[in-house]
């Protein structure tokens, strides 16, 4: 795994915690009292804050507590992201329930994942993650796999599986992924290509 930015380390896990929430709550800076009253009411807020907890758990070197904190947030959203997944603030999961992210993958700023949205590799031992991009949108029971990269704006429909690169602002849909839209003639590899 690349070491982190150094915007990354000067964020805290406050920062985050109250960027995610404020994208819940539809407020650019949540109060305190509003992210303690939705991490109890908003499961989108919990489960955020869990996966925010054990993957500062997982950088500080206490493995216990950061397996401890996923397997919470796996027990009481049934959500499983894992604590080396590297996710951007404001990060949206309006379902929680179902959502895997697997350990390599790296996923931009304000970034809404749906409910049973699997990001992971091709194979069991293998390391080849996704990557999104800012803003990007993954709707209800979509599968991104592999070492594809998904550009800025990118929206994958309800039920795809995403096997190759999508230029940013591009929406795909279908199994497997294809462009909707004006490009919806050529695929995602001609796309990507720029033909």
């Amino acid at each position: 795994m690349s070491s982190l930015s150094a915007e990354e380390r000067d964020r805290t896990a406050w920062e985050e915690l109250f960027q995610d929430a404020g994208r819940v709550l539809g407020t650019s800076q949540p109060a305190a009292r509003h992210l303690l009253v939705g991490l109890v009411r908003e499961p989108a807020i919990g489960a955020a804050f869990l996966f925010r907890l054990s993957s500062r758990f997982h950088r500080r070197g206490w493995p216990f507590l950061s397996t401890l904190a996923t397997r919470l947030n796996l027990a009481f959203h049934g959500c499983q992201i894992h604590c080396r997944a590297r996710i951007g603030p404001g990060l949206l999961l309006p379902h929680p329930c179902g959502v895997v992210v697997g350990s390599g993958v790296e996923v931009g700023s304000e970034a809404t994942l749906f409910q049973n949205v699997t990001l992971g590799t091709r194979s069991f031992l293998g390391g080849d993650y996704p990557r999104l991009g800012n803003q990007v949108m993954v709707f209800p029971n979509s599968v991104v796999i592999g070492s594809v990269r998904l550009g800025d704006g990118c929206r994958v429909g309800a039920g795809s599986v995403v096997l190759h690169d999508v230029p940013e602002g591009v929406t795909v849909a279908g199994a497997p992924a294809v462009p909707l839209g004006r490009s919806a003639g050529q695929t995602l590899s001609e796309l990507s290509r720029g033909q």
